[in-house]
């Protein structure tokens, strides 16, 4: 399940416990802060959850977050006569964004008959016990959604350059990839047998070099996209023997080819998905195969902010280590009937696309 993306009013970190924090009625005997933040910061990170690697997560206590668009060209200086003055030189293009980060959270509440419930599971004179397992539950569903829910963003990112909030009535970001960066094979890659895969990425690359001055630093795709060109008759007619062709080249012989032409190598393919409305979805499109930079090369990055909840915490006297940036966590306990108890997931993040060139995708199925 994901988490929704809020309109404002009022660490991702689950595994590595940036800005954990809670907050709780002194009048109540909860779970230790201390238990409860380790808890969270030793949650196993969803393995799937994998796109960080290419928007790679950032946090500051910031509200909204501006980064620069920068072109940098490689001209040849003018030769000059002796005793000429030397010939004025052009400089490179920036462009400056801003982007406001939006709010990310989920709350899940136990009523009183929930409550009630679990009183009944008291035993051997472990009071807290039942009402423990159920707030770690609580914390922890509502941060994978959270976190479910920025992965969804980056997916969306990395797919046509925008994100776009449903929830927030279809508000997008457009981050201004060039149009000739989005683009469909003229033969679809399913075609097996007539498909060109190599001579599309290669003209792809040049496209992106042409505008960026590199090449392509590598490719994402699903496991039904990487099978194709697996199966693709071109490439395997290249590791034809005397003993016939095979039915189908390995992904080592595959990413020798492509090396061997000078192509980028498949970096790894995804398949995750997420459930948003009972719906089961795919994060990132299944017949489209994403280009990114060489590594060195920046294409973005996932920015955390500051939330509300985590300056309520620090008016409060919380000391919220190691930042305030990133995901904080709150419970919250009615005191007067029906003395409901709500856990709460908070957070800002964007992710951000700040080499808008970098990107390059290829729909590449029928």
């Amino acid at each position: 399940l994901v988490a929704r993306v809020r309109r404002w009013r009022y660490s991702e970190e689950s595994s590595r416990g940036r800005g954990m924090a809670w907050m709780q009625p002194a009048q109540y005997q909860w779970p230790s802060g201390a238990r409860r933040a380790d808890f969270l910061r030793h949650l196993p990170v969803n393995q799937t959850f994998v796109l960080n690697q290419l928007l790679p997560d950032r946090y500051d206590e910031i509200l909204e977050v501006e980064f620069a668009d920068t072109v940098v060209t490689t001209r040849a200086a003018k030769a000059r006569p002796w005793d000429a003055p030397p010939q004025p030189g052009k400089r490179d293009s920036f462009a400056t964004r801003k982007v406001k980060l939006p709010a990310v959270s989920q709350m899940l509440s136990t009523g009183e008959l929930d409550r009630l419930k679990m009183e009944q599971l008291r035993a051997g004179g472990q009071a807290t016990q039942a009402i423990e397992q159920a707030i770690f539950n609580d914390a922890e569903n509502n941060t994978r959604s959270v976190l479910a829910r920025v992965e969804l963003m980056r997916g969306d990112l990395l797919s046509d350059g925008k994100v776009t909030i449903a929830e927030m009535g279809g508000l997008e970001a457009d981050f201004g990839v060039p149009g000739t960066h989005i683009v469909s094979a003229g033969t679809p890659w399913t075609t097996i047998a007539t498909a060109d895969v190599l001579g599309d990425i290669r003209a792809w690359n040049k496209v992106y070099r042409a505008t960026n001055g590199f090449g392509f630093g590598g490719m994402v795709m699903s496991e039904d996209i990487l099978y194709t060109m697996l199966q693709n008759q071109a490439i395997r007619d290249l590791w034809s023997s005397s003993t016939g062709r095979p039915s189908v080249v390995t992904l080592e012989q595959l990413n020798q080819t492509l090396t061997s032409n000078r192509l980028p190598q498949v970096l790894f393919t995804y398949d995750a998905q997420v459930v948003v409305d009972d719906v089961v979805t795919t994060i990132l499109p299944a017949d489209k195969v994403t280009f990114v930079p060489p590594v060195g090369i920046e294409l973005g990055f996932t920015q955390w902010g500051m939330t509300a909840t985590a300056l309520e915490l620090q008016g409060a006297g919380v000391e919220v280590q190691p930042s305030p940036a990133g995901i904080v966590a709150v419970l919250d306990k009615d005191v007067r009937p029906p003395f409901r108890q709500s856990a709460y997931v908070d957070a800002t993040c964007m992710p951000i696309l700040s080499r808008p060139s970098g990107l390059f995708v290829a729909d590449v199925a029928a």
